[in-house]
């Protein structure tokens, strides 16, 4: 993982997700993706994630 991008639902980064190539699903609400040679890992929390935080 070079990247983290963590969110409270899939709606938020619908759009940026749809321009990411899937490299390996790890998990209900965890990926990791590719784009130009870099790894993004995106995790959607929900709202108490970000409330937590």
């Amino acid at each position: 993982m070079d990247i983290l991008i963590v969110t409270e639902t899939f709606d938020v980064l619908k759009n940026f997700i749809s321009q990411l190539e899937l490299e390996e699903n790890l998990g209900h609400n965890y990926a990791r993706f590719t784009y130009q040679d870099q790894s993004l890992d995106i995790l959607i929390t929900g709202y108490g994630g970000s409330i937590s935080t």
